[in-house]
């Protein structure tokens, strides 16, 4: 919805880039191999992708183990992202994303916008009361 509003506002003129954060751990995992430097040219190209888009949705933060290479990318992703507009989704708590990510990424979270905790019933508990 926000996207398509953005898109409608200014002529379809922005460019919108939306990040399943899961997908992109193992994306730039692969790209690690020292035999994979045409995967590593891939990566490179969406971690430029990813930082001049002009509208950023980062699904599912948090979804991920939480090893230093995570903390590390989320830190790059987030500096990227830092003067552009840019959404994030995560099912993890304030005090986990903190913990996890750190005060810096936060404080970056919440300079760029505001926090919105939306809660309910998942899809798979629908039903069954």
């Amino acid at each position: 919805g926000i996207l398509i509003d953005t898109q409608d506002k200014t002529g379809y003129r922005k460019t919108c880039l939306v990040i399943d954060w899961n997908d992109l751990m193992k994306r730039l995992k692969s790209g690690m191999s020292a035999n994979a430097q045409d995967v590593r040219m891939k990566n490179e190209k969406i971690m430029h992708e990813i930082g001049n888009a002009d509208v950023g949705v980062i699904d599912d933060l948090g979804s991920e183990r939480g090893s230093d290479f995570e903390r590390q990318t989320a830190d790059d992703v987030l500096r990227m992202r830092e003067d552009e507009a840019t959404i994030v989704t995560t099912n993890l708590h304030r005090q986990d994303l903190n913990k996890r990510y750190g005060e810096r990424n936060m404080s970056r979270m919440a300079n760029t916008g505001q926090g919105k905790n939306v809660s309910g019933k998942g899809l798979l508990n629908q039903g069954k009361e």
